[in-house]
């Protein structure tokens, strides 16, 4: 049998891993700690099962159990796994000089992103020195439909792709701006293709803008996005510069590595 077929069949599949890794799953910035009640409400399993999976994350280091409350959040091993994940990947070593570059460029904070279970999720990230700047991390992960480089990744898929995504996903408001329509959403998806470049202003959060353009493969589809983020009122000021700018980076990336 041949490998590929292995890793398409569920049937190679243990429950037992799928719910351990949906459970890690869970915790993301709005459920930075969870109980086991709370947990298991989630995973719709009984507390007996979900504290053994619990407890054996807990012994092996991939969740931290605060004493006080017995709740529970992600452990520092995930932490080390996220490291090794990072000096082992050709792509994120090759963008962050240009990420660098480009932060020191336009001042402001820049992101390195990949389309992953239907979010744009960060796997590489230069701060901004600037005292005001968007709060992230490495791992975090936005909705594709209403930021800026999970929009930019959602116009590099096929139409079969994207009509899933539109099925699987529910366009849920965080603001007065997010795009909540799926025909609205195309419209904006066909402009950014367009003009190689995409724009959050303030879709996920009020008081933030976002600046993406694609990381394209020798094939010219869009593997990666690239991004600059801060403040709405100061990113404004030098929009059409900062447009430009990203773009720039975004194609020198494209040109130099290898993907």
């Amino acid at each position: 049998m041949k490998e590929k077929s292995q890793h398409n069949n569920r049937k190679y599949t243990l429950n037992s891993v799928n719910k351990a890794l949906e459970l890690l799953e869970y915790f993301d910035k709005s459920n930075h700690e969870l109980s086991v009640p709370e947990l298991a409400k989630q995973l719709k399993l009984s507390k007996s099962s979900v504290y053994r999976i619990v407890y054996t994350l807990w012994t092996h280091g991939y969740l931290a159990r605060n004493e006080d409350n017995y709740h529970y959040r992600l452990g520092y091993k995930i932490l080390t796994l996220g490291a090794a994940m990072r000096r082992s990947s050709n792509l994120i070593q090759d963008v962050r000089p240009y990420l660098k570059k480009l932060m020191e460029k336009t001042g402001e904070t820049t992101h390195l992103a990949i389309l992953h279970d239907n979010m744009s999720t960060f796997i590489e990230k230069i701060e901004s020195p600037k005292t005001i700047q968007m709060s992230s991390a490495i791992g975090a992960r936005m909705p594709a439909y209403c930021s800026a480089t999970g929009k930019m990744l959602l116009s590099g898929l096929t139409e079969e792709a994207l009509e899933r995504y539109l099925k699987e996903v529910e366009l849920k408001r965080f603001t007065p701006a997010t795009i909540t329509d799926i025909q609205r959403l195309k419209e904006e998806l066909n402009t950014i293709r367009e003009q190689g470049y995409s724009i959050d202003e303030e879709e996920t959060e009020e008081g933030l803008m976002c600046i993406s353009a694609p990381i394209k493969d020798h094939r010219g589809e869009i593997v990666a996005a690239i991004s600059i983020s801060g403040p709405v009122t100061r990113l404004k000021r030098r929009k059409e510069e900062h447009i430009k700018d990203v773009k720039i980076i975004a194609h020198e990336i494209s040109s130099s590595i290898s993907i």
